[in-house]
């Protein structure tokens, strides 16, 4: 796997299955489309170099302030000031105050997203500053995301116009969708995984989606291949903190 990292921070990482990811990815495709890109973990990590690609995530703050700096570069003047917060305490209060304020400085909007998505619970961009986020580090990576992204469409719209505008015969669809139950955990959640099968049943390329495993899951989605995973975490669930969640990988090839 490449070294590039992911800069941002969702829930439900795919960090800890990438390695199982890779070993059901196709060779055979000259587009890699994510229409529900989140973290940028699998865009990041598993894509080939060389292939074209499509990035779609529904918050727009993410796209705009995010995604969309890193493909365009920004200047490194006055990262000193990222540099200087030292403590727990100071780095609080100077991230805070950063996502407060209007940014017109495309570093420290890109610093202000960073903050917003990787220092609030459940790293969903809502609710009290809860841990400090140390990103100088990740901030002079700029030239890596930059030209890494060189070749990368953004997108922030709902994700069934991604799939018509894209599909095709040579075009690998990676779907990582909020899960059933998850409509505290991300800003817009609510999926209907019975038209996302229909739609999926009918595309020319392949795809591989990320999902939970629940016995209706498993009936929606029961025409395709099904791969079961644990996956080792750290999340609350109905019954307290959960070590170990099972999901799906699930697939049309």
């Amino acid at each position: 796997m490449k070294e590039i990292k992911k800069i941002f921070c969702r829930v439900g990482s795919k960090r800890p299955i990438l390695k199982v990811l890779k070993k059901y990815f196709p060779n055979d495709y000259n587009l890699y489309v994510e229409p529900f890109v989140g973290s940028g973990d699998v865009y990041f990590r598993l894509k080939k170099d060389s292939v074209p690609a499509i990035i779609n995530d529904i918050d727009k703050e993410l796209m705009k302030n995010g995604y969309a700096i890193l493909k365009a570069g920004y200047s490194l003047d006055g990262i000193d000031k990222y540099e200087k917060v030292r403590s727990d305490k100071d780095q609080l209060r100077f991230q805070t105050d950063l996502v407060n304020r209007i940014q017109t400085n495309s570093l420290d909007r890109l610093a202000s997203e960073i903050y917003r998505i990787c220092g609030t619970f459940g790293t969903i961009g809502k609710g009290k500053q809860i841990r400090p986020s140390n990103i100088s580090s990740k901030l002079k990576k700029m030239d890596l995301y930059k030209n890494y992204m060189k070749n990368t469409k953004l997108y922030s719209t709902d994700y069934k116009k991604i799939i018509k505008k894209y599909d095709n015969k040579d075009t690998f669809f990676f779907l990582d969708p909020p899960y059933e139950s998850s409509e505290r955990l991300y800003k817009d959640s609510v999926i209907d995984y019975e038209s996302m099968r229909d739609i999926l049943k009918g595309i020319q390329g392949k795809f591989l989606l990320t999902i939970n495993d629940s016995p209706e899951i498993r009936k929606i989605f029961s025409s395709f291949n099904m791969i079961a995973i644990n996956v080792s975490s750290q999340t609350r669930g109905k019954k307290g903190w959960q070590k170990v969640r099972k999901e799906l990988i699930i697939k049309n090839y």
